[in-house]
């Protein structure tokens, strides 16, 4: 019989090992996760999270009537630009919204805040980085 030839040692170390059999039969053994029979409820995502509405906005939008124009005297609309989040009390009616609310989706929802306070569409509310405070009180107040 011919003699078995020797393996080198360094062929030995850099081919790959395989993981043992023991591990491979175990990993095939296991059994899959049963999923279980209850079916779970999906829900909007409406009915997922309350609806924020600020305490100043509550009550204009109680004061308001539906059968009146939206619009409110203008005390109450400048109370309502500042009672909505993002507006701190010292800052003049000249401040743009653009420098308040870098942000146009933070812009934006502060104008929603505004709208629900008259109650008015959200398209009545004007809403540009460049509109100021004024403006805005100017489109919600009532014409005397």
């Amino acid at each position: 019989m011919p003699k078995k030839k020797k393996r080198s040692r360094k062929a030995s170390k850099t081919t790959k090992r395989t993981p043992s059999r023991k591990a491979t039969k175990k990993a095939i053994s296991r059994p899959a996760k049963k999923k279980s029979g209850k079916k779970r409820k999906v829900l909007s995502s409406r009915s997922k999270r309350p609806m924020f509405r600020p305490a100043g906005a509550q009550a204009f939008a109680a004061v308001s009537d539906a059968t009146t124009a939206a619009c409110l005297p203008e005390p109450d609309a400048i109370d309502l630009v500042f009672s909505c989040p993002g507006v701190p009390e010292d800052t003049p009616l000249s401040a743009k919204l653009g420098d308040l609310f870098p942000d146009p989706k933070r812009r934006d929802r502060y104008c929603q805040c505004v709208a629900e306070g008259v109650p008015t569409e959200r398209s009545n509310v004007p809403c540009s980085s460049s509109t100021t405070l004024q403006a805005v009180v100017d489109a919600i107040k009532c014409e005397d």
